[in-house]
């Protein structure tokens, strides 16, 4: 694990999405396509690199452009990249909390929806008493 992502991990509550993530890209059908691609990468741009490292940057500008122009990750960010991600995010927390502290959000919330069933909103008409309109005054001018 790098550095990094171990850092990330020991970060509270971070350590459990860290985990749901890398369970989830352990099982991801593009995993094995992404791990050929950066072995063809390496094989292909280290050589490239040190030959003409300018031409590289160029044409990191020019593959950059492109990528900037089509917008790729509209695709990517659809709901059902994620249908995998968040099941396992949700058991995972599940499992990282104590079930006393499940059980007693969940009677916390039994209570409090018994006690709106219990106590029905009163009226409008209860809520604020009617006045009787002032009567008219009478007028100077008659």
């Amino acid at each position: 694990m790098p550095a990094w992502l171990s850092g990330l991990a020991a970060i509270p509550g971070a350590g459990v999405l860290v985990d749901a993530v890398r369970s989830w890209w352990a099982q991801h059908p593009l995993r094995v396509a992404a791990l050929v691609a950066i072995d063809a990468s390496k094989t292909l741009l280290l050589p490239l690199a040190r030959r003409n490292p300018v031409g590289l940057v160029v044409g990191a500008l020019v593959v950059g452009g492109v990528i900037a122009w089509v917008r790729p990750w509209r695709g990517f960010l659809k709901p059902a990249l994620f249908a995998g991600l968040l099941p396992q995010l949700i058991a995972k927390a599940m499992a990282h909390v104590p079930v006393e502290s499940w059980l007693s959000v969940l009677s916390a919330f039994a209570a409090q929806q018994t006690d709106r069933r219990a106590d029905p909103a009163p009226s409008p008409s209860a809520e604020a008493p009617e006045t009787p309109e002032p009567a008219p005054s009478p007028s100077p001018l008659h």
